[in-house]
């Protein structure tokens, strides 16, 4: 250490604490790092004009402010907004109340003044954009401008607000709001929103910020996830990897992918909770999950269910307050070219077979029976966890009709008045999910979500949440940021590694989904757990016991003193050795990463430490 030491730390990440300043008109302005951001609200009235909350300095008759506090009121609702500058944002929560004996429609637009020369970098829902673009948010409710030095978002914070939320950038600056949300006769509801500040001017620092506010950071992901690519593809459930497919991935959770050419009847597929009523499918089943933990008894094992589809020839006999019904007042059907493949026969089509949309509910059928299929599937199909495909998405649409969700309705932007009430089936789909998952973690189970959204009530489960075969800012939200592969795009190693850099460099993980069965080699996914989340950018991603990193800097945890180990992959994703210097001093442990183009490192945590009267420098 006389002649060589890793430089310190990163300073740890501050945040900037705003004023808020509410203005006469019902807005308000944000006051940060000597700059000043107007923020504007506008809220449609049924059959008449828009009542706007204005940052302008007069008042208007329409709207009181005290304080703080901005009441604004109409005949049809009441508006109650109540403004707190915390450190980082300033939050916002508007209380509408339906005064009325009828349900309501409000479109409503918050608008963040951010002049178009000032912006360096825009991003809507993650992604970068070029003004002017609005899109839907769901995915990732923020509108994002980087300045110099400075960053300013907006961001959706409940769960109405975030399933209907759209957001714009435009020449005049960020826009967030919804163009469907209702309330039932005499109800209220509070919609949360907050602006967001950072003295980085980089998205990722918004990220970062919004996960550490909103808890998302306490899921552990204890080892890679796997799914075979033989039985991805098989007609029958016969065939188990060998000890080699386990050896060199060394998973922490393997799933049996769609029970497809059903062993009852492989004229039929399976994707929903159909196993209830097909029982050879239960054993065939039993006997992989069987064979597989004879050998690795800690894994946590699963099969692919996807909650929203069932398989049937009668979909109105099944669960009648369950079905998904379009504005055609008919079941949907998952919308896939069912001639095309051989999921169902010829004549299965014939008689009406297909996958049909129902969604489960805590108070319909369907939600009944899907916690019921928790004792069939881990007592008698033996399996440790499930594997929920599309958790939150929508396999026949969105939207039901069947009835009012009390939050959501199709308005019409000229007249501001409901042409219909509908369901956002996500909004009620994820409490059913989440009893679901949470009585099969009550018997040590593990669960799997696929394709969620990062509502407060969903992200606050302790699942763990991955992305089918892309990479991208649609994890940034949830507390893992995991993707399955890609395998369509594999035919080696080579190509697994190719594959796990473009993840990572949205600051994504890798979970297994496919790939060639023959991996010589144990690739970098075998390394990247355990982690518990608590930092996400491009590049890099910082857990309690590790960083995955393709980036050269300097790596640890501020005053911990523990050793830490090195794995480094070349460019063919091959593990290395490495003479990366760890230095442990007063300050704590710290090793510095070099790594050379499409190489990468992990450096984990061991639990080991070193007491010291002088510094010390370690390579491991």
């Amino acid at each position: 250490p006389q002649a060589f030491a890793v430089p310190p730390l990163p300073p740890l990440r501050e945040r900037l604490q705003p004023r808020a300043t509410v203005l006469p008109g019902g807005g308000f302005v944000v006051n940060v790092a000597d700059k000043s951001f107007a923020a504007e609200s506008r809220f449609s009235v049924p059959n008449g004009g828009d009542l706007v909350l204005a940052a302008v300095p007069a008042a208007a008759d329409d709207v009181l402010v005290e304080g703080s506090r901005v009441t604004l009121r109409n005949p049809h609702y009441r508006l109650e907004r109540d403004i707190q500058a915390q450190r980082g944002r300033v939050l916002v929560r508007d209380t509408l109340t339906n005064v009325t004996d009828q349900p309501v429609g409000v479109i409503f637009t918050h608008q963040l003044a951010v002049a178009r020369t000032q912006v360096k970098q825009a991003h809507l829902a993650g992604w970068s954009v070029s003004p002017p673009i609005t899109r839907a948010l769901k995915t990732n409710p923020t509108a994002f401008a980087g300045l110099d030095n400075l960053g300013i978002g907006l961001v959706a914070l409940d769960d109405v607000l975030i399933i209907q939320s759209q957001g714009g950038c435009t020449n005049d600056g960020l826009s967030l709001g919804s163009r469907e949300f209702a309330l039932g006769s005499k109800a209220s509801y509070t919609v949360e929103w907050a602006v967001y500040v950072n003295g980085s001017g980089d998205y990722y620092g918004l990220v970062n910020d919004l996960r550490a506010d909103e808890g998302r950071n306490n899921t552990t992901v204890q080892g890679v996830w796997v799914t075979p690519s033989q039985l991805m593809y098989q007609r029958t459930l016969d065939r188990v990897p060998p000890q080699s497919y386990f050896d060199v991935r060394r998973p922490g959770y393997f799933c049996i992918p769609c029970l497809s050419w059903s062993t009852d009847d492989p004229t039929v597929s399976l994707e929903g909770i159909e196993f209830i009523a097909y029982p050879q499918e239960r054993a065939a089943v039993r006997r992989v999950i069987d064979a597989v933990t004879a050998g690795r008894p800690h894994l946590k094992t699963m099969f692919h269910i996807a909650p929203n589809l069932y398989a049937t020839n009668q979909p109105d006999q099944l669960w009648p307050d369950s079905r998904l019904i379009g504005l055609d007042g008919k079941q949907t059907v998952y919308a896939y070219n069912y001639e095309s493949s051989s999921y169902f026969t010829k004549q299965r089509l014939a008689e009406n077979w297909r996958w049909w949309s129902y969604y489960p509910a805590v108070d319909n059928a369907y939600g009944r029976a899907l916690l019921d299929s928790v004792d069939v599937m881990m007592d008698e199909m033996g399996v440790s966890g499930v594997f929920v495909d599309g958790a939150l998405w929508d396999y026949g649409g969105g939207y039901s009709y069947d009835r009012f969700d009390g939050h959501t309705a199709d308005i019409n932007p000229q007249t501001k008045t409901i042409t219909r009430l509908k369901t956002a089936v996500p909004l009620l789909q994820q409490h059913a999910i989440a009893a679901w998952g949470r009585k099969i973690m009550a018997r040590g189970g593990a669960v799997v979500a696929n394709n969620a959204v990062p509502t407060r009530t969903f992200a606050s489960q302790p699942f763990i949440f991955d992305k089918e075969v892309s990479e991208g800012p649609e994890m940034h939200l949830l507390p893992t940021p995991c993707t399955l592969g890609n395998p369509g795009a594999i035919q080696s190693e080579t190509d697994v590694y190719a594959d796990v850099l473009a993840k990572l460099a949205w600051g994504n993980l890798y979970f297994y989904y496919g790939e060639p069965l023959g991996l010589q080699h144990e690739l970098p996914p075998a390394r990247m757990y355990p982690i518990t989340v608590t930092d996400v950018r491009s590049g890099c991603v910082t857990g309690r016991e590790r960083v995955v990193t393709a980036l050269d800097g300097v790596y640890g945890w501020p005053g911990e003193k523990c050793l830490h180990l090195v794995y480094r992959y070349d460019h063919r994703g091959r593990r290395i050795g490495h003479d990366f210097v760890t230095t442990i001093d007063s300050a704590g442990a710290r090793t510095a990463v070099d790594v050379d183009d499409r190489e990468m490192a992990i450096v984990v945590k061991l639990p080991v430490t070193v007491e010291s009267a002088a510094p010390v420098n370690s390579v491991v």
